[in-house]
């Protein structure tokens, strides 16, 4: 594959939801401010808000990558009155970050009214910018590839790469992939050296003439 566009990203890695400690047997449903359940409605709500932002044509991943029920102290007996946890929303749209964001402060709020006791603290954003790579590069690559009688395919990309850093300092930049078996981040990812070799073939005939 080609790569045409990276993700930008939107996070707050330290997010908090603060409840109330109390024991599992003796609290009742009713005035229960427990930090999990309050996760597990903001995760829910948060897909809900991905499906349709996808039906509506954005471009918009979002994941909850950590989540921490207060492990030194938690227990199968304890309410959790804590939950530590990190959301990540990448986007090659700032727009559509941004609308992101502003959906899941909109969930936090109806969440917060719904369980009196639950509070949730946000912490520091972070923020990277989507990159344009160059089209001009992406087409030369791809005439090496036709060279040898393939057709790329041309895709964004997820993750953080160098190539936007050259991208956003001016510097034409584009990128190929390599397919990547059962995933990526994952100890069973794996690829096939002919990919590989495949990729620096095409490479090679789009820069030599």
């Amino acid at each position: 594959g080609l790569v045409t566009a990276i993700r930008g990203g939107l996070r707050y890695r330290n997010a908090r939801i603060d409840g109330v400690w109390a024991h599992s047997g003796g609290a009742p449903r009713e005035g229960r401010a427990d930090a999990v359940i309050a996760f597990a409605d903001l995760a829910m709500a948060m897909e809900q808000v991905w499906d349709e932002m996808l039906a509506q044509g954005h471009d918009l991943t979002v994941t909850f990558g950590r989540v921490d029920a207060a492990s030194p102290v938690h227990a199968m007996a304890k309410v959790a009155g804590t939950l530590e946890f990190c959301v990540d929303l990448r986007s090659e749209n700032n727009a559509t970050l941004d609308e992101a964001e502003r959906r899941l402060r909109a969930e936090i709020a109806r969440i917060e009214i719904a369980r009196p006791g639950i509070g949730f603290q946000l912490g520091a954003q972070s923020r990277s910018q989507p990159a344009q790579l160059s089209e001009a590069m992406v087409a030369l690559a791809a005439s090496g590839a036709a060279r040898l009688g393939h057709a790329p395919r041309r895709m964004r990309a997820g993750g953080g790469h160098d190539a936007a850093a050259f991208a956003m300092a001016g510097w034409e930049s584009t990128m190929i992939f390599i397919r990547n078996w059962n995933g990526s981040h994952n100890p069973d990812e794996a690829m096939d050296e002919a990919d590989l070799a495949l990729a620096v073939e095409a490479l090679w005939a789009a820069l030599t003439p």
